[in-house]
Order: structure tokens, then sequence, then C-alpha cells
């Protein structure tokens, strides 16, 4: 088949050292099954937030892979207008630059961002192409919850216009798909209908991890870092962006300072518009070391080694089941989250980890403590390994997922 995957803001394969994420795992595993593929994409690279090349351009990955990077006009902060616009340009541009492409067979868009999204499904319509909509984020309903509850409702007049081209949109495309059951949930309630036999969830899969570099050389690199492999290392690996939130962590990891729990470690591996407020907060905190962005060989020695992976979200985050879960269970480790729905009944029920209260630090020590006890962290440490092995390797999700595109063009040309 010839497939378009539409997904900004990921890491892209364009060097050998980068992890990739749900589109970058998915369309590997499709080109290795023989699939023809695009990857329409920005020049603007989301984490650093600087662009990797001036223009509009191709690259050719193989002779049946290709990345088209549109150019937009970026933007400094995740929540902002700027952000906004540089969407509107690659909108326009995927538009323009559409038409000069081989029809494919069907389309799977990410959502957001809704500008490309909704022209994907204009697209479909004008062409008869199948268009998936993959529902990642809850755009625009998070611009206004980051907003003071006093100014919610003047911020949802403001941006009206996107929150009826995202009803629209999500009317109007072939399927809906989410990376979790409440995000398909929510995109069917946008397009106010029921869900059909095309509707799927299908989580975020994520490869299984093995250490490729020498165990003691890489211990020597993290130490220079300021990390000791041989402390029991809380790890958080992410963004540093609004709905996160490492404050009850910080504010956690004195209180346990204080207590005298000398042999935990908590390593922050990431950056972003946070950064340094929790720097600050973490100043003169011992037991607490940020990397900065590390490259794969340090990720996956500290995925390995940590003791407990830390999913350390904000009150209110919209998150189901996020990367970060799956990824820390991808080579066995508990989860301690703040996250409830989805999460916290995944956790719950699988017993592979632990919940406490957002914002709350006193929860948080209190969960970590319990943690401590080698027994029931290594019973949460096997179920992690076995859970994310029957449902979240990335084989087996988008194996189900390549066939599902494959099904639904079958479908989609039988009725055309």
């Amino acid at each position: 088949m010839k497939i378009w995957l539409i997904t900004i803001g990921e890491p892209l394969p364009i060097s050998c050292d980068v992890r990739l994420l749900r589109t970058g795992i998915f369309a590997n595993y499709l080109h290795k099954i023989g699939h023809d593929l695009i990857w329409w994409t920005s020049t603007f690279n989301h984490i650093q937030k600087k662009h990797v090349t001036d223009r509009t351009k191709q690259k050719e990955l193989t002779d049946r892979f290709k990345l088209i990077l549109l150019k937009g006009s970026g933007y400094k902060k995740n929540i902002s207008l700027a952000r906004l616009y540089d969407h509107h340009i690659l909108g326009r541009k995927f538009t323009k630059f559409s038409k000069i492409e081989e029809r494919p067979d069907i389309i799977l868009c990410s959502f957001p961002s809704i500008e490309l999204a909704s022209e994907a499904v204009k697209y479909g319509q004008k062409y008869n192409v199948p268009v998936v909509v993959d529902i990642r984020d809850l755009w625009p309903d998070i611009f206004v919850n980051a907003l003071p509850m006093a100014l919610q409702c003047a911020g949802k007049l403001l941006l009206l216009p996107l929150f009826r081209l995202s009803d629209s949109t999500l009317k109007n495309c072939t399927a809906i798909t989410g990376v979790s059951e409440n995000y398909m949930q929510w995109g069917l309630r946008k397009a106010c209908r029921e869900k059909n036999d095309f509707d799927r969830v299908f989580h975020l899969g994520y490869p299984a991890i093995e250490s490729e570099s020498d165990d003691n050389e890489m211990k020597s690199h993290v130490k220079e870092m300021g990390i000791n492999s041989d402390k029991k290392i809380f790890l958080f690996i992410g963004s540093f962006g609004h709905t996160y939130d490492l404050i009850p962590v910080i504010k956690g990891a004195e209180i346990l300072q204080k207590q005298g729990c000398d042999d935990i470690q908590f390593v922050f591996c990431g950056d972003g518009e946070r950064m340094g407020e929790w720097q600050t907060e973490a100043k003169s905190k011992k037991n607490i070391v940020f990397t900065g962005w590390v490259n794969q060989d340090v990720l996956r020695y500290l995925l390995s080694h940590a003791y407990v992976g830390l999913a350390a979200y904000a009150i209110g985050a919209p998150q189901g089941i996020p990367n970060k879960v799956i990824e820390y269970m991808s080579t066995g480790l508990p989860v301690l989250s703040s996250l409830t729905g989805e999460s916290e009944k995944l956790l719950a029920n699988t017993n592979t980890g632990a919940v406490y209260t957002p914002g709350d630090s006193v929860s948080f020590v209190h969960e970590v403590l319990k943690l401590l006890d080698p027994k029931k962290r290594n019973v949460m440490s096997i179920n992690s390994l076995s859970i994310f092995t029957e449902q979240f390797e990335a084989t087996k999700v988008f194996g189900e997922m390549a066939q599902y595109l494959m099904d639904i063009v079958g479908k989609f040309q039988k009725n055309t």
C-alpha cells in the first residue's frame, strides 16, 4: 500500500542516535513489511525549539520511504498563539504540496495538529482516500484548561474557530483511533456519533530495550554526570512541560533526605519550559540530578538500572496511558505515577506500580517508602515486563495497527 503518515512534534529518523516515538516506530515497521510511505512532518524540532532546515524539503530515506518537512514559523512555548500560527502555516503548506504527490491508499493523521488533520480530511474527501485521525492530545481543550478558571470562558470564545474545526474534522474523517480509550471516546464525542467498526484504541507501542553498551564503561560515564548507579534510582524521562510536575517529587526528595534515606537518588532526564523553575526548587538537594537530554546509550543504561520509573504529572493532566509509562515497563520498571484514570487502573489491576496524589509531596514520600520493600518492588518489576510484552510491545501493537489500515483500505475500495 501507499500510506501517508502525518505527524509533527516527534523525533525524526534523520540521525542514528534518535529516540523514535509512535509514528517513527510505526513507520519503520510499515516500511519493513513492504509498504510505501510518506511521512509529512515539520522542519521544527518541538523539543529543542529550533528548525532542522530553513525551508520546506523532501528527504529520501529509502526508495520506498521519504519525509516531507514543511516549514512553519516555529514557537518558543508549547501553549502559545505562536504555536497555533505555526500549525496554521503547516496546514496551508500541506494543502499546497500534497497536490504534487501521488495519491495514497490511506492517510493516518495525528491529532493535533488540528489544521493538518483538517486538511488531510479535506484531501481524503476530494480524492476519495480514507483518512484515520489518531487522537494524541485533546486540542484545543488543553489551551483553555491551561488558563485560570476565570479566563476559561473567554479563552473558549477566542478559540471557537478551532473548536469548530476540530469538531468538523472528526465528524468527516473515515475513522477515529486513540492512544487510550478516553482519547478515542473524546474524539467520538467531538464527532457527535457512536463508535463504529473502524474506531479503535491502539496504545503507544514501544520496542523492547536492550543495552548495547559496556556496563562498566557506561557506569563510569553516568558517574561523571553525578549519577550513582549503586543507589536506588527513581528515574524521570521526558519534556519539562506544563502537564508535568516535578515539584512534589523535589519536595519529597528533600523530606527523604532529612529522614536519612541516603540510598535513593532522583534522576531527571530532559529539558523544557519548567527546567529553570525545577532546578531552582531542587537547589541544594544532594539526592537530585538533572542530566538534560541524554543519548540513546545513556537512556538504555538508566532504564535498565533504575529502581522505579516516575510518571510525574500535574493536577488535571489529560494523559491516559502515556508513552512514559510504557517505556518504563519495557525494561521491567515499576511505575510511580500521579495520573488518575486509565493509568491508575492499569497499575492497580496489574500490580505494576503505585499512584500518589498529584501535587502532594507527602503522598509521594508515602508511596516511595512502600516501594523500598524489595519483595514488593520485585513482584511489580516482574509484572511490569510481563504486561509490557502482552499489551504494549511494538511489534504486537503495530502489527495489529498495520492490519487495521489494510482492512480499512480493503473495505473502502470494495464500497467505492
